[in-house]
Parts: C-alpha cells; sequence; structure tokens
C-alpha cells in the first residue's frame, strides 16, 4: 500500500492503468480503499483529477468507488477549502465529485 500512495503522487496515470488492467477484484479493491484513505495526504489536487477522469471515463473497473467513510477526509478538506477560499481549485473540484458521485440525481428527485 505505501507503494502505491507514491505511485499516485508520483505517477497516477500508472496507478490508473494498472487499476483498469488488473482483472482481480479482490486485489484491486484491497489497493483501492486504503488509497482512498490515504488521499488527504497526498497533493489532493494533482491526484484526485486523475481519478475522477478515469471514472468519468469508465476507465476504471465499476467496483472501485468509494465505500462507507473512505472518502470522508478527502470532502471535509476540499469543502474547507471551498468555503474559506484558500484554494480556487476546491470548489470545482467538489462540485467535480459531487457530480462523479451521482449524488445529483438524487437532488433532482427530491425537487431540489
Amino acid at each position: 500500500m505505501e507503494h502505491a500512495s507514491k505511485i499516485l503522487s508520483m505517477a497516477p496515470r500508472l496507478l490508473t492503468t494498472y487499476l483498469s488492467c488488473r482483472n482481480n477484484p479482490v486485489v484491486t479493491l484491497d489497493l483501492w480503499r486504503p488509497l482512498l484513505e490515504s488521499l488527504p495526504s497526498q497533493p489532493i489536487y494533482t491526484v484526485l483529477p486523475y481519478l475522477l477522469d478515469a471514472g468519468e471515463r469508465h476507465i476504471l473497473p465499476d467496483h472501485l468507488k468509494p465505500a462507507q467513510n473512505e472518502f470522508d477526509k478527502t470532502i471535509g478538506a476540499l469543502f474547507s477549502d471551498a468555503m474559506g477560499s484558500s484554494n480556487t481549485d476546491a470548489l470545482p473540484l467538489l462540485l467535480r465529485v459531487i457530480r462523479s458521485s451521482g449524488a445529483l440525481k438524487y437532488l433532482n428527485v427530491l425537487g431540489v
């Protein structure tokens, strides 16, 4: 896992390629979940767009989605940066995460 975090920060495309080509859901999930938990310690504004791109282009397998609380600290950091205007990339990236998550379809159903 430690090596995967380093690869993610240095060569995110290499890691997304590995995840897309490795045909073993158990292995990829065992790598994916800790990677999501490690995002707050990564250069998030560099790394997260690569992961979102890979998800939006359907490069990553469908089973690689955040589950439970793995992504909470990252969302919290993005939200804090967006609200505090400490990083101009925070709000667009946060909105992109929300769009990618499919949460907006639930707001449409609720009439929001």
